[in-house]
């Protein structure tokens, strides 16, 4: 036990006066490199960061203006205002619905009376004329009462049961439409002036790339982000140049540069949580297609035709004041013409031919009639007979007189003149179909139901973007300081030493090592204990050999090369079975404490003891050479101390 303590202490002494060598040339080699340029900003960075923007990805957003905003947001929040300009109040919108809704459940009808029209117009205008003819022919045939057919017509003749001005005031109903229709909309044109806007608003948003600018524009900063996500420190390598006065304040912008970054992409994530439901937002909007303004535009057109239209059938109207003059006479001669027809004067027809053949001309009709012997068996019929006959003359004169007063044929273009102006209106209004035109009162609401004003974080991540990227510029561009113009030690050598060290730590610690397996029982009575005791016996003689062939006294590193050259190295341990082993039948705890173990033992590198060792002293020697104190009294005091007490002045062993 007391060999195994003492070779402790010598190793550990010959680790005491090496020092810090290790760290001390590799900070001198750090500065060589950092002085001279054989390690550039870059490739420090390249050391110390995990991970590292793309310089490329950053480059776009340089050229980028953004003094007064990003171009695609600003035509966002322009065209989002502008619509919000002319958005129709909710009581308005609910006005043209109501309207829609109303003229919606005669729009079928309308047109329907519309298409018909001419037609009627013909049937209606065609009758007065023909009726103002035909009381003339019934009264010259009233006066020359020779054709029984003649006869038969004026009892029969339709034109005195058709009342042609009734049916024209049923016609003027399309007048009354068209300007009820006119009124009702034109209430309301400026609101559809307002929709109509707003329409073509929504058309360009539909119909340009505006959308799909935005939408690419988060795109590309989320694919940005995503390439700066993963930017750190190497926490150990930062530890190692940090303290390097060459390189600390380089060090610290760099530790600065990873700070923003980060501050930049959690900055990102969290205003992406405000303007993401405006992205959601657009990826769902639907726009109907085709024109979405025209019908707004025809409603306005429509509103713009002649409404006053009363007027105008008012004065047609007028013109035909003489027809409903003319329905007094009209009505006696029908009324007298009936009589003679429910007394079956037809019959009698032939009889009074022959009487009135005595009568020259017609001229005394009144005396053929009373000679017939029919009628003066009845003294009522007669009078009612010579009453009519005395009349009939003096009603048809006075009708045809009335009727000469009329131009028809200037009435008949009035007119069809105004309804056809009735017509063109409810034409116009039956080119839109309400129930699409509905549909669209309500899109504006909908298409611009967001509010842009959340997008502007986008532009704070393209200033962050900007600063970034200076910053990566400012420390790919930085200059080191000449610290230190030569350096006798190549990278190599530097690594020597540092190898070269770490074996005297595993051969210092060899006995802690023992100590932990003796600890560790929890192999005993298992298939790998032969093994674990193979392993712990070569290590404690290791342990003994380097004690018997290492001074008590005066331990340097050439007597440590001297005794690793000379004692069995162990070699073919078994190692890796127990490490098997222990992965498949141990857990927990128990397996975490065989694991750190077993670790240490698998770093042991016996067979390259001795030629690191070897390194490591020449590596020395040679850094030690261009190193020595300027003054040889001083050496040879300091070489003194070290042969009395291995003080701390004794770090380099000759």
């Amino acid at each position: 036990m007391n060999s195994i303590k003492n070779a402790n202490i010598q190793i550990s002494e010959i680790r005491h006066q090496l020092g810090n060598i290790d760290q001390q040339t590799k900070e001198q080699f750090f500065k060589w490199k950092l002085s001279n340029g054989n390690l550039s900003s870059m490739d420090l960075i390249g050391k110390v960061l995990i991970g590292k923007p793309d310089a490329n990805l950053l480059e776009e957003y340089i050229q980028m203006d953004i003094s007064s905003g990003i171009e695609e947001l600003n035509e966002l929040s322009k065209e989002w205002k502008r619509a919000i300009a002319l958005n129709v109040s909710e009581e308005e919108r609910r006005k043209v619905l109501d309207v829609f809704d109303r003229v919606d459940t005669s729009q079928d009808k309308n047109k329907w009376m519309v298409e018909k029209l001419p037609g009627w117009l013909k049937e209606d205008m065609d009758p007065i004329e023909k009726r103002a003819k035909k009381i003339d022919e019934l009264f010259t045939d009233f006066f020359y009462l020779t054709d029984y057919p003649a006869w038969k017509e004026i009892m029969r003749n339709y034109l005195f049961k058709h009342d042609p001005l009734f049916e024209m005031k049923n016609d003027s109903k399309v007048v009354e439409m068209a300007e009820n229709a006119t009124k009702i909309f034109g209430e309301l044109k400026p609101i559809f002036a307002l929709l109509e806007e707003g329409m073509k608003n929504i058309e360009e948003l539909r119909d340009g790339n505006l959308i799909d600018r935005v939408k690419q524009l988060a795109h590309k900063l989320e694919d940005t982000v995503g390439n700066m996500s993963h930017v750190g420190i190497r926490e150990d390598e930062m530890k190692e140049y940090d303290n390097n006065e060459s390189a600390s304040e380089f060090l610290q912008n760099t530790s600065k540069f990873t700070r923003f970054v980060n501050r930049v992409v959690r900055q990102f994530h969290l205003m992406k949580k405000r303007w993401i439901p405006i992205m959601d937002y657009f990826d769902q909007l639907q726009i109907p297609p085709g024109s979405l303004s025209e019908a707004f535009a025809t409603l306005q057109r429509c509103a713009q035709l002649p409404i006053e239209l009363s007027q105008e059938l008012d004065n047609f109207t007028f013109q035909l004041q003489p027809v409903e003059e003319a329905k007094v006479s009209e009505s006696r001669i029908r009324e007298f013409w009936s009589f003679l027809k429910s007394i079956r004067f037809d019959e009698l027809y032939f009889d009074f031919k022959e009487v009135i053949k005595n009568y020259e001309n017609n001229k005394d009709v009144k005396g053929a009639i009373l000679d017939n012997h029919i009628f003066k068996q009845d003294p009522e019929v007669r009078r009612k007979i010579f009453f009519g006959f005395n009349q009939s003359a003096d009603w048809f004169i006075e009708t045809q007189t009335i009727l000469s007063k009329t131009d028809f044929e200037k009435v008949n273009q009035a007119i069809t003149d105004t309804l056809s102006k009735a017509k063109e209106v409810l034409e116009c209004y039956s080119q839109f179909a309400i129930p699409n035109t509905k549909s669209l009162v309500n899109l504006p609401l909908e298409v611009w139901n967001f509010d842009p004003r959340p997008t502007r974080h986008l532009m704070e991540s393209v200033h962050g973007f900007k600063r970034v990227h200076k910053m990566m510029v400012e420390l790919n561009d930085w200059k080191f300081e000449k610290k230190l113009e030569n350096f006798e030690l190549n990278e190599e050598e530097v690594n020597a030493i540092s190898e070269g060290i770490e074996v005297i730590e595993q051969l210092k610690n060899i006995d802690g090592l023992v100590n932990e397996m003796n600890e560790l029982s929890g192999l005993n009575g298992t298939e790998v204990e032969e093994a674990w005791i193979k392993v712990k016996d070569a290590l404690g003689s290791l342990n003994e050999e380097l004690s018997e062939h290492l001074p008590i006294l005066e331990s340097n590193l050439s007597h440590l090369q001297s005794a690793i050259s000379t004692v069995q190295l162990p070699s073919d341990l078994p190692i890796q079975l127990i490490v098997d082993w222990v992965n498949a039948n141990l857990k927990g705890v128990v397996h975490s404490e065989y694991s750190k173990t077993l670790q240490r033992l698998m770093a042991l590198d016996f067979a390259n003891y001795s030629s690191k060792l070897d390194k490591l002293s020449n590596s020395i020697a040679k850094w030690y050479q261009n190193n020595q104190p300027a003054n040889p009294q001083k050496e040879e005091k300091n070489e003194e101390d070290c042969l009395v007490n291995y003080s701390d002045k004794c770090r380099i062993p000759l």
